[in-house]
């Protein structure tokens, strides 16, 4: 009689079992910041820019987040080409990130699915928490660094190749972050090598 169970081979066990575990922080990190303490609620509270996940359930070997549902669509999906709502929504963007800053943490992997924009509103929610790092942890190099390659900067593609490159991810990581995706949403392309120079210029009718 089957049970539905995932079954696991016994040589991807120690490999999934740290998954599981990574994924249960993420959900507990998400639940922090969604519900700060009293004492942070003025300050570093990301409750409305944070998805709200209520629980974490297991059953057969399967982890399940019990969220809620917002309505709204990825920015990737976003296709008001309204140059302003862009800019407000990025604006939003950065605010919510702000927030981690102030927390000590870097979210390392902002791009367009990660971000939830809700129906007929330029408000933003953050949702995916795998790739949130204590900005402690990376100066001691004690986290592993994932991220989505086109969007990020040059020290998050580097560090994976020399170690070294830990000492320049910073809250400004993030912030080139936010900027690739605002240029994929305004020109519908990830930044190119020539695209990173300062004082680059744009033609946003072309």
């Amino acid at each position: 009689k089957t049970t539905g169970a995932l079954t696991i081979p016994e040589k991807s066990q120690i490999n999934f079992n740290k998954y599981k575990d990574s994924f249960k922080k993420a959900a507990d990190l998400q639940i922090e910041f969604h519900n700060p303490l009293e004492k942070d609620r003025d300050t570093l509270s990301a409750t409305n820019s944070t998805s709200s996940i209520e629980d974490v359930c297991e059953h057969g070997n399967t982890l399940y987040a019990v969220m809620s549902i917002d309505d709204g669509q990825t920015y990737e999906k976003y296709d008001n080409n309204d140059l302003r709502s862009h800019i407000e929504i990025c604006k939003n963007l950065a605010e919510a990130i702000e927030r981690y800053h102030k927390r000590g943490y870097l979210h390392l992997d902002i791009n367009p699915d990660n971000i939830l924009v809700l129906a007929d509103s330029t408000m933003i929610k953050l949702f995916d928490f795998d790739t949130v790092q204590l900005m402690e942890d990376i100066n001691n190099r004690k986290c592993r660094i994932s991220y989505t390659e086109k969007f990020a900067p040059p020290e998050l593609e580097l560090v994976t190749r020399d170690r070294s490159y830990y000492s320049k991810i910073d809250q400004r990581t993030d912030i080139y972050m936010i900027g690739a995706t605002l240029f994929y949403k305004l020109f519908d392309r990830t930044p190119y090598f020539s695209d990173k120079f300062p004082y680059q210029t744009w033609d946003y009718n072309e």
